[in-house]
């Protein structure tokens, strides 16, 4: 059974580096848990350690989840992308909840050089390691969907 499957981003979801680059670099080692914007922080985001405001942002997170929706079980790999021009620090943090703050599914790292795990594996965000580019920076991890039965998920 095919479970749907919601894409919801923000710059606390993908802290694009439009901010001041000195204070992006100030978490350098990856976010701290529970500031995607999501419902289990009570939608704090990235301006809890950041100066500017938040702005949605469309297409940051791929994903070869089928547009039909998940398959309970299956794993997938999901890209989050950041892309500012000029910037070489970059950092992201995502989480899949429902909307009652409740983590769905289970993040799988595919590099420990660039992502980790944080906040009871609640969370993933970006390594030392992995928050420099050029204009950009992609990470790639995998997404374990949940159990049949599970409803709807949203990538914070």
């Amino acid at each position: 059974m095919k479970r749907k499957l919601l894409l919801f981003l923000s710059v606390a979801a993908i802290v694009g580096a439009t901010a001041l680059q000195n204070q992006v670099t100030s978490k350098p080692e990856g976010a701290p848990a529970a500031v995607a914007a999501d419902p289990a922080s009570g939608f704090i985001d990235c301006t809890d350690c950041h100066s500017g405001s938040p702005t949605n942002v469309s297409n940051w997170i791929t994903t070869n989840i089928p547009a039909a929706g998940y398959t309970p079980g299956q794993t997938y790999l999901i890209t989050a992308t950041c892309t500012s021009a000029g910037k070489t620090i970059f950092g992201f943090e995502v989480s899949p909840q429902n909307t009652a703050g409740t983590l769905k599914g289970t993040l799988q790292l595919i590099s420990t050089a660039t992502t980790k795990l944080v906040g009871s594996s609640k969370y993933i965000t970006h390594t030392l390691g992995g928050n420099s580019g050029t204009n950009s920076r992609s990470w790639t991890f995998n997404w374990i969907a949940p159990a049949a039965g599970n409803g709807s998920v949203t990538f914070y």
